[in-house]
């Protein structure tokens, strides 16, 4: 059984697309001319992972990101339990004389 191969490319491009910088703009970031950056999002030429580490870094984005993995969220995530609010929290004011 062979792995999934994932579009690393076409997860950039997703990435960017959410981040609505254009590849014009990341080339300038990452000082390199447009040209380079078309051919990768092309497919023509694959990314290196040090390209991949700094294309992460100029969007703020963890590198696993490009390869099918989503992101965490950030803040908290609650589970039920905490989500619930806790009876006896709120339930002794007003009710001591």
């Amino acid at each position: 059984m062979e792995a999934p191969t994932v579009d690393v490319a076409g997860e950039v491009r997703a990435v960017l697309a959410r981040k609505r910088m254009s590849q014009r703009q990341l080339a300038a970031a990452l000082g390199v001319t447009q040209p380079i950056i078309w051919r990768r999002m092309r497919g023509e030429v694959p990314f290196t992972g040090e390209e991949l580490q700094r294309i992460a870094a100029v969007l703020n984005v963890p590198t696993s990101s490009f390869f099918g993995e989503t992101p965490p969220t950030t803040g908290s995530i609650q589970t039920p339990a905490e989500a619930t609010p806790h009876a006896s929290a709120g339930s002794t004011t007003g009710d001591a004389a």
